[in-house]
């Protein structure tokens, strides 16, 4: 029989590890968001959408701009370089000078790098695509996401898909026609490349951009002098 003292110690430690036992129990698994496509011409998406769509026609001029301003001042080699999209500014988690915009992103199912790789929203809608284009060669032109919780404050997505310009070929076509100077940049920068062997007009991926349409965080006031 154990004694009063080996008793309370057996006792601490069964509860010692009781207690450790139940700290490692894994807290129950959250809900999944509900991701929803939304009726891009109805009432409930008229706003995001126009907001999203201008978003993105102001993104696509930009990125041909800066690809062509590259090319013309060092050749493809230097249009490398150009990563798009991530030159934006933002400014309190905000887009510059477009403060409805929260976050814009490029992804694809065959990607250039790991840092476009689409989360569980973009890859519904990559799919989504991708079916349309399984039966018609005119896939949805836009696609608006509403992302969250019954009853709570949604995420909204815009989504539009891009093709494959024939400018786009020289990096993204055969790799067998590219320059060897070329084709070592790429392999330099991405070292893992499953975004060649693509034709002019084909479907590359998606631009999508989030809209909020809450008002942003404002500047903090000015301290008054006394």
């Amino acid at each position: 029989m154990k004694t009063p003292l080996l008793l309370a110690l057996s006792l601490a430690a069964a509860t010692h590890s009781l207690a450790q036992s139940s700290s490692a129990v894994a807290p129950p698994a959250q809900p999944a968001p509900q991701i929803v496509f939304v009726d891009p011409d109805g009432p409930e998406a008229a706003e995001i959408r126009r907001i999203g769509e201008s978003a993105m026609n102001r993104l696509s001029f930009t990125m041909v701009s800066e690809l062509n301003t590259a090319i013309a001042k060092g050749g493809l080699e230097a249009a490398v370089d150009v990563a798009h999209l991530t030159h934006l500014k933002w400014v309190n988690s905000r887009l510059e000078n477009w403060p409805q915009i929260t976050a814009a992103k490029l992804t694809s199912l065959r990607l250039r790098t790991p840092l476009n790789s689409p989360d569980a929203a973009d890859k519904l809608a990559l799919d989504r695509i991708k079916e349309e284009l399984s039966s018609s060669p005119s896939p949805s032109s836009v696609l608006v996401q509403r992302i969250g919780p019954a009853g709570g404050t949604p995420e909204w997505r815009v989504y539009r898909p891009i093709g494959v310009a024939p400018v786009c070929i020289r990096c993204h076509g055969n790799a067998e026609n590219q320059s060897a100077t070329l084709h070592a940049k790429l392999m330099e920068r991405y070292p893992v490349d499953n975004a060649t062997g693509f034709e002019a007009g084909q479907w590359r991926g998606l631009m999508r951009v989030t809209v909020d349409l809450t008002p942003p965080p404002s500047a903090k006031p000015a301290i008054k002098q006394p």
